[in-house]
């Protein structure tokens, strides 16, 4: 059989193996004496080492004696230092904690000083606020006993001014009552006058009449004798005519009605003049109305401040014929307004006197218009305040006498005037 190439090559790996196997062999042999070696001379290295440590330990050790005994003398100063430092420190302690007592005692009486000082500077604050507050209690008295002395006078002039309020409430009360007496007086007196005109005129007439009556009694009488008479004497002629005479006295009453037709023929002077003077006022009433609606419209144009004053001269009576004074009225308010409260203020005493009604009248419709457009309340009590003490007493006159049985609304702007013109309005 023939060797291949790769035989060979095994049987040198295997004797190369071999080769190692066989050195490594030796080498651990090597290694195994050298280790044994090493170990004795380590040993023996060990042992000498050991002496001499020793040795190098009684040294150390006395070295260490020394040195702690060194240290222990060290440690004794050291601490005998620090036991001298502490003590020091102890007496400078002492010493620091005496000055700080020292220093809080200074402080404490410093203190207390200050307290007293404060306690002091309290007790003067205190006195200042106790006597401030005495003063302001002073004042406060003070001005408590002037305000209930300006309250008392106030009391007291109240009191005077209620007391005279009252006094011209009832001074105008009685004027009013006096007034109103005067003209029921007059009123009473005018028809207790006309009253007797009229009983004389017909006394005077039935003086006539009975008069007349007896005249015709007496004529008929006279005329019923001579018709006896006459018929006696034909009775006593002709006893036949007694039928024919009978007629005629049954109708010799039926004279009378020619007497009667006699008596308005024969009718007497004074009764003529009574009749025809009525038939001349019913003429002139009925041309006086047509007159005054002429009149009343031509009033529309009237626009002279100039007649304030003559129109309120017409107002002499309070009536109103043909509606004459309402519309005179009517056109002095549409005249300028100072025209008009110049008039009439000027003419309010006689207003007053003579037609009141008509004076209150104008100043209720001046006051209600109050809070209108055409308000002229205000202007109009400026100007009664303007003209004086005696107008603004007749002006409250007016109001007091008048302000009875109004609307409330009316009732209410008569107390605001009234109140605005100095009255007290609880008098209406």
């Amino acid at each position: 059989m023939d060797a291949t190439p790769e035989q060979p090559a095994k049987g040198a790996k295997k004797k190369a193996a071999k080769k190692k196997a066989a050195s490594k062999k030796k080498a651990s042999a090597k290694k195994a004496s050298a280790k044994k070696a090493s170990a004795k001379k380590a040993s023996a290295k060990k042992a000498s080492a050991k002496k001499a440590s020793a040795k190098k330990a009684s040294a150390k050790k006395k070295a260490a004696t020394a040195k702690k005994t060194a240290a222990k003398k060290a440690a004794a100063k050291k601490a005998a230092a620090k036991a001298k430092e502490r003590e020091k420190a102890k007496k400078a302690k002492e010493r620091e904690k005496a000055k700080k007592a020292k220093e809080r005692e200074k402080a404490k009486k410093a203190k207390e000083r200050e307290k007293a000082k404060k306690a002091k500077e309290r007790e003067k604050a205190k006195e200042r606020v106790e006597k401030a507050k005495a003063r302001e209690k002073a004042k406060k008295e003070a001005q408590k006993e002037a305000q209930r002395t300006r309250e008392a006078a106030k009391k007291a002039k109240v009191a005077e001014e209620q007391e005279a309020k009252e006094a011209r409430r009832a001074e105008r009360q009685r004027l009013a009552e006096e007034k109103r007496a005067e003209r029921a007086r007059a009123q009473a007196e005018r028809l207790a006058e006309r009253q007797r005109k009229v009983e004389a005129r017909i006394e005077a007439r039935r003086k006539k009449a009975a008069e007349r009556a007896a005249a015709r009694e007496a004529k008929r009488k006279e005329s019923e004798a001579l018709a006896e008479a006459e018929t006696e004497t034909e009775l006593e002629e002709t006893p036949e005519l007694e039928a024919a005479a009978e007629p005629e006295v049954e109708e010799t009453p039926e004279i009378e009605v020619p007497e009667a037709a006699l008596e308005i023929e024969a009718l007497d002077e004074d009764s003529r003049e009574l009749l025809d003077e009525i038939g001349d006022i019913l003429a002139r009433a009925e041309a006086d109305r047509q007159r005054a609606k002429a009149l009343r419209r031509a009033l529309r144009d009237l626009e002279d401040p100039a007649a304030a004053p003559v129109i309120l001269e017409r107002f002499t009576r309070d009536d109103d014929p043909f509606n004459l004074r309402s519309h005179l009225l009517a056109a002095i308010e549409r005249l300028p307004e100072d025209a008009y409260f110049d008039a009439f203020i000027g003419a309010l005493p006689q207003l007053y006197k003579n037609a009141p009604n008509w004076a209150f009248s104008a100043m209720c419709r001046l006051i209600t218009t109050r809070g209108t457009k055409d308000d002229a309340a205000e202007r109009f009590e400026a100007a009664l305040l303007a003209a004086g003490k005696r107008t603004i007493e007749t002006a409250l006159d007016l109001l007091y006498e008048g302000s009875e049985s109004l609307p409330a609304d009316i009732a209410s702007e008569v107390a605001q005037t009234y109140a605005n013109l100095g009255g007290d309005p609880s008098e209406l």
